[in-house]
């Protein structure tokens, strides 16, 4: 059984940040490369259907 703790403030904060660093080369990458733009758009305007 998996037993629900409370995680530190600060270690929250950090994973956050470390998240927010090794994304930004990606976040760059679709902003800056004209076709891998054009490719996440497409990717944005499909609808989910079940």
């Amino acid at each position: 059984m998996v037993e629900t703790r409370n995680i530190h403030p600060m270690l929250k904060l950090e994973a956050d940040l470390g998240f927010e660093t090794s994304s930004h080369p990606i976040r760059d990458h679709f902003a800056k490369v004209p076709e891998a733009r054009a490719f996440l758009q497409e990717i944005r305007s499909y609808q989910v259907t079940r």
